[in-house]
């Protein structure tokens, strides 16, 4: 899978197309895509917190795919793993940017 970095672009938004769709307990929220954003830097600092107290990855990518989607957390718990690793891997192009 190629970073941003890789790719040699940079997507502030991106739609990730989910293989399957997420919706709440009563299926009154539904989603067929997951539409993340840039996070600032004070997100990507809770994220590197998260890590430190918790030393949990994926708890902590979990929690910013639910902010930077503004999806609740309790129905991006419900992503399939492919979604999720698609997701997870806009986010991390973050970490790895370096402008030229």
């Amino acid at each position: 899978m190629q970073s941003i970095t890789e790719k040699n672009e940079f997507e502030s938004t991106k739609v990730i197309t989910l293989i399957t769709p997420i919706a709440n307990n009563d299926n009154s929220l539904k989603y067929e895509s997951v539409q993340l954003r840039e996070p600032t830097i004070l997100e990507m600092e809770n994220y590197y917190n998260d890590i430190k107290s918790n030393n949990n990855h994926l708890s902590a990518v979990k929690k910013m795919v639910s902010l930077m989607s503004a999806i609740p957390m309790e129905i991006t718990n419900k992503l399939k793993w492919r979604d999720f690793k698609n997701c997870e891997s806009y986010l991390m192009g973050f970490f790895d940017y370096t402008p030229e």
